[in-house]
């Protein structure tokens, strides 16, 4: 596509009285007087052709004598508002690239913040790991806040922490929840609640392999706010009293005590409460991820591999197959892993 450049705009200016029109003149071939620009009332337009006279440029009446310069008009095809005050090279590039390489970067710059700033949450979310105890006898429906957007994977195990099947889980209004299967199995104790709409409300049915009564779980669009932040849940592990059909036979029994039990399962996944002191482990069984606390004058231990010695005081078990002890102060225990014992040295900071 050629460009043509066009003659500048014309500026239209009219005499004022006892002012001469510049440019023009009078009857008789005489310059124009102030006299003759008061009777007439001359209207002058800089860059149009005047009767029986050439065009008569701004630049060409400021200096007495000059003569009409080729503009360039008589380029077919071709419009491009030029800059006034600039070469005509100088003019064109400043039309067509008004920008620079700077002024573009910082433009883009500034549209990405924008950007991620209209796509940040209002409230910054904070996904937590939680843990719930339910008895099918008792009817006690758990609550799990989510956050819309979000998806929160649900896994159900047996007392001892082993996996138990979920047959069917049936949400109360799909619009609003979504539940799918994470697997491709026909039978699995993991699933995937998704939160579609914010400030949502519904609830969740459960059946599980081997047992008549359904669980049920609220499902809450929404958490409480903690230090400027949201708390929702972003993996839920439910423990159903009970034993899930098939499952091993437990070579242990939980612990009684209700404040261990959950201190135990904070170990399972990997938080202790802030009183535990962080303990040195060394020489652990390769893969076993084995770690140490000391609290309330005990030995806790989080691993997964197989505590042998010295006995434990209380013990529990992830769906996993993480196990989480808790034993008297010692220096060293006996773990077995991949069908190997390995003792393992635990050490103060």
């Amino acid at each position: 596509m050629g460009i043509i450049i066009t003659n500048p705009p014309a500026i239209t200016q009219r005499a004022a009285p006892g002012m001469a029109a510049p440019g023009m003149a009078a009857p008789g071939g005489r310059a124009a007087t102030a006299t003759d620009a008061a009777t007439d009332g001359t209207v002058v337009q800089y860059g149009v052709p005047q009767q029986g006279g050439s065009p008569v440029t701004a630049q060409q009446q400021a200096v007495p004598g000059a003569k009409p310069q080729d503009t360039g008009a008589a380029t077919p095809g071709v419009s491009v508002q030029t800059v006034p005050g600039l070469p005509p090279f100088k003019s064109i590039e400043k039309a067509l690239l008004p920008l620079e390489g700077k002024q573009i970067v910082n433009f883009r710059g500034k549209v990405r913040k924008t950007q991620d700033a209209g796509n940040q949450p209002v409230i910054p979310k904070e996904g937590t790991t939680q843990v719930i105890d339910i008895d099918p006898d008792t009817g006690h429906t758990p609550t799990i806040h989510m956050a819309a957007g979000y998806a929160c994977s649900l896994t159900v195990v047996d007392s001892m922490g082993q996996p138990w099947p979920i047959n069917t889980a049936s949400v109360g209004d799909g619009g609003r929840f979504k539940v799918q299967s994470i697997t491709t199995a026909k039978q699995s104790p993991t699933i995937v609640v998704s939160d579609l709409l914010p400030h949502a409300q519904s609830n969740l049915l459960l059946t599980l392999e081997g047992l008549n009564t359904p669980i049920p779980v609220q499902l809450v669009s929404g958490g409480p706010i903690k230090d400027g932040h949201e708390v929702v849940a972003y993996r839920v592990i439910l423990r159903v009293r009970g034993m899930a059909p098939g499952a091993l036979p437990p070579s242990f029994t939980a612990s009684p005590n209700a404040g261990t039990t959950r201190a135990l399962l904070q170990a399972l996944y990997g938080t202790m409460p802030s009183a535990a002191k962080t303990l040195r482990v060394s020489h652990a069984p390769a893969y076993s991820h084995t770690r140490a606390w000391l609290l309330n004058g005990d030995l806790w231990i989080r691993t997964h591999a197989t505590l042998l010695a010295p006995s434990w005081i209380a013990a529990e078990q992830s769906a996993n197959g993480v196990h989480a002890y808790v034993l008297p102060t010692s220096h060293a225990v006996l773990l077995r892993s991949n069908g190997t014992n390995v003792t393992t040295e635990i050490h103060n900071g």
